[in-house]
């Protein structure tokens, strides 16, 4: 569960994707989540950066192939990019989990910024549509023996990494053979598989993408089913998956509940799922994982209409993290929200100035919005001139090469 919504629309949820992800999820579920046994508890801990109990080399896929070679093991890539709340779980909440450290020696360990330009070359060669995706790599032919994209708990995670080769080939014939389900089919495979697994981030990411599906394609008696067990595993899902899962799975009830029309409904899980988050951030031991929940209780309170409750930590967060494009992003919305437009686009300048990557297009969007919101076109018209002009050479996602294309049709619009 990898979205920033806040910020962004859901596009990774679209009906291209979303069996594709299932069936993933489903691969995954039995690779390592049908034993039954829970995974242990995730301990918060400080940034990966300073207290990494792996061995990672960042940014640099040339040293990792050479070093993976030398000593003749394969490379394990954490690919991530800093507007990602779920790999900034990843990374705080499980990359430097303890439990971790018995394997440090099995694989070169190498973390890529998705959205960095020096990045490029690896993120063209191995593809993404959703973050993190984690690799593993042989570094003789720089073959994948493994790709999963979303999150995994500590326990998840040395499960799938023990899974045998024959059983990781099974389950990558299990997601092509899957990946032409359309949303009906795809909404009613999740309520018929989810009630059968665990508790876990297999079946976490089945429900969520499976009330995406069933909101698609207005299928209210599957939504109901992955609506319960949604609930259920986001209120008690302590240990068995990150707190940014189980958030996950409380807003895509909120998002289900009104697209029904239940305002009431949507209103009273957005109250549990903004106190769940104010819990969550509380007890975070360092301000990295404090962050990690930030997007999300942006996200809780737009939909509680009370965006007014995200200025404090968002300003937290850009004092904490002073380069960072992502806490003045997030700001801009709130305040966009709020009609405060000269705050909105103070704070929005401050992000356009620290963005790099693809992730530009965004930020440079909420900047044409605030432009809009002021009655200002010119300024909207250059926003979005210059979203297309940074990403122009850029190598881009799928989902990135759409975005682009809707800013360049809202350019065209605006007209000269």
């Amino acid at each position: 569960m990898w979205t920033d919504r806040a910020v962004e629309p859901h596009d990774q949820r679209k009906p291209e994707v979303a069996a594709r992800i299932l069936a993933a999820c489903l691969a995954l579920a039995a690779a390592t989540a049908c034993g039954g046994s829970k995974p242990g508890p995730v301990r918060p801990v400080a940034s990966s950066a300073s207290h990494e109990v792996l061995p990672f080399i960042h940014d640099d896929y040339s040293r990792a192939l050479a070093e993976a070679r030398a000593k003749k093991k394969p490379i394990f890539v954490d690919a991530w990019a800093p507007w990602c709340h779920s790999c900034l779980s990843l990374r705080s909440y499980v990359l430097t989990d303890p439990s971790l450290a018995p394997i440090a020696n099995d694989y070169v360990w190498l973390s890529i910024d998705t959205e960095k330009e020096s990045n490029a070359p690896f993120v063209a060669k191995f593809t993404h549509e959703a973050l993190p995706t984690l690799w593993v790599i042989r570094p003789e032919d720089e073959e994948p023996t493994l790709r999963w994209a979303g999150t995994v708990t500590a326990k998840e995670l040395r499960d799938l990494l023990a899974a045998k080769p024959s059983e990781l080939h099974a389950a990558h014939e299990r997601t092509l053979a899957m990946s032409k389900q359309d949303e009906p089919a795809c909404a009613r495979l999740a309520a018929t598989e989810a009630p059968k697994l665990p508790r876990g981030t297999p079946r976490a990411d089945i429900v969520a993408t499976g009330l995406a599906c069933a909101r698609g394609a207005k299928l209210e008696a599957e939504a109901d089913v992955l609506a319960e067990i949604a609930l259920r595993d986001a209120s008690e899902g302590e240990g068995a998956l990150l707190a940014d899962d189980r958030s996950a799975l409380f807003e895509e009830v909120v998002e289900t509940k009104r697209a029904r029309g239940d305002e009431a409904g949507a209103r009273a899980v957005a109250t549990r799922w903004a106190a769940f988050l104010e819990a969550e951030a509380a007890k975070a031991k360092t301000p990295e994982a404090r962050a990690v929940f930030d997007a999300h209780r942006l996200g809780a309170y737009l939909a509680l209409g009370q965006p007014e409750r995200a200025v404090p930590m968002l300003l937290a967060s850009e004092r904490d993290f002073p380069g960072d494009y992502n806490p003045p992003a997030r700001l801009a919305v709130a305040y966009l929200e709020m009609k405060r437009l000269d705050d909105a686009s103070a704070a929005i300048d401050r992000a356009a100035k620290r963005v790099y990557g693809p992730r530009a297009m965004r930020v440079l969007s909420v900047a044409a919005d605030v432009a809009k919101a002021r009655g200002d076109r010119a300024g909207e018209r250059r926003a979005l001139e210059e979203a297309l002009a940074r990403t122009e050479k850029a190598t881009l996602t799928t989902g990135q090469k759409k975005v682009r294309e809707r800013l360049a049709k809202r350019l065209a619009a605006i007209g000269p």
